[in-house]
């Protein structure tokens, strides 16, 4: 499908590599799919670009990159939502972890760690999932060193 996106122009998305939020994410739950792109230019970062909003798209990072050891609880309910088999355990390489980034001018960025978005590589489907422990916020610094977009 072709899309007429504000940040990235006119762009063709294959319709099976779109992402589904089966409640959308807060704040746009009508918005529900999305496709991840990645940019010669900006190596690392994953724009959530709305499939339904052209100017829509939200700039994240893999947790792993800069967190290796981050680990979220996720509840029964919310697997559900991302279409895993409750035979098992979750298989290493299912689930990719997603931080939000912010971005204000005059400040270093910050990352989501509070409310990070997890998709399930098979069923392509994604959640947005709020920690419930307070362990982390919505506007954590990036590791010392490490920079964005620079």
């Amino acid at each position: 499908m072709k899309l007429q996106t504000t940040n990235f122009g006119s762009i063709e998305i294959e319709e099976s590599s779109a992402l589904e939020f089966p409640e959308g994410l807060p704040g746009f739950e009508h918005c529900r799919r999305f496709a991840a792109l990645e940019s010669s230019g900006a190596v690392g970062l994953i724009f959530l670009q709305s499939l339904e909003q052209p100017q829509l798209c939200f700039v994240t990072v893999p947790l792993g990159a800069f967190w290796p050891d981050y680990k979220i609880a996720i509840p029964a309910e919310e697997k559900e939502l991302l279409g895993f088999d409750y035979s098992g355990p979750m298989a290493e390489g299912d689930l990719t972890m997603l931080a939000i980034l912010s971005f204000v001018e005059g400040k270093e960025p910050t990352a989501n760690l509070g409310a990070p978005v997890l998709v399930h590589v098979r069923t392509r489907r994604a959640i947005q999932l709020v920690r419930q422990d307070g362990r982390f916020t919505v506007r954590e610094p990036l590791p010392e060193g490490e920079t964005v977009c620079s």
